[in-house]
């Protein structure tokens, strides 16, 4: 079985699983930062992207997905 040298160009699932990730993110935090969405909002779309994404993107995403996810877990606390 020969490889295609034009298959070798895309991207695997695991950087387009991080691109998307990172992208909904960034759209995610943006609108947190605009005031669209408060933060208990994006402290469940964090969780939600954690819970679908864990292991199947770079682990260096699944951990910033896990620093956001802590920072606004003190946060939400503080708001108790």
């Amino acid at each position: 079985m020969s490889i295609n040298p034009d298959a070798a160009e895309w991207p695997t699932h695991v950087e387009e699983l991080s691109r998307k990730v990172n992208e909904q993110l960034a759209r995610r935090v943006n609108a947190h930062n605009k005031g669209i969405i408060t933060d208990r909002e994006l402290y469940l779309l964090v969780s939600l992207l954690w819970d679908v994404s864990a292991g199947l993107i770079f682990e260096s995403d699944s951990r910033t997905l896990e620093t956001i996810h802590a920072a606004l877990r003190v946060q939400l606390g503080k708001k108790k």
